[in-house]
């Protein structure tokens, strides 16, 4: 992280927006590809929870999208009521749902996404025995626009209410 901060740095960007906890351990992420597939492991750092300010809500509430795996939005403390406000101000809230995040409490926050990215696993998972028409159709009444499942070597499948796209 101290290398990332001071290179950005070089080319002017605004990092005053950074949260950084010296005492915590940068976290890793180790990814592993075999035929096409990827395995993805994130080590959890142990961080605490991330308290959003005036000064970020208000970044925050003023950006096109807001994008984040479920696990970090879960680290906001009041992360309902924050996203709500966030998305009552305009902003796209897209949620990359990995998948263990499409268990318990978690399908009651997709409701907030606009943009849902998940891999197939997960979308299998989610949907259980329902067809996949079916399920695409629960999470666009729920208020979701357009999801992404992720399918490997496969590519992905892209939909909306009314497009499908498989790439």
């Amino acid at each position: 992280s101290d290398f990332m901060i001071t290179e950005l740095t070089k080319y002017g960007l605004d990092l005053s927006y950074i949260y950084r906890n010296a005492d915590i351990a940068d976290s890793k992420t180790i990814i592993i590809l075999d035929g096409g597939e990827r395995t993805i492991f994130v080590v959890d750092s142990g961080r605490p929870p991330l308290e959003v300010d005036d000064a970020h809500f208000k970044l925050l509430s003023e950006a096109a999208y807001l994008y984040s795996n479920m696990s970090d939005y879960r680290k906001l403390t009041g992360m309902e009521d924050i996203i709500g406000r966030i998305k009552k101000a305009g902003t796209k809230i897209a949620i990359d749902a990995d998948s263990h995040a499409v268990m318990g409490e978690n399908k009651r926050i997709f409701s907030q996404a606009d943009l849902l990215f998940i891999n197939d696993f997960g979308f299998d998972f989610y949907r259980g025995v329902m067809p996949e028409d079916e399920c695409f159709s629960q999470l666009f009444s729920m208020g979701i626009e357009t999801v992404v499942v992720t399918r490997g070597a496969d590519g992905c499948e892209v939909r909306t209410s009314s497009q499908r796209v498989r790439l």
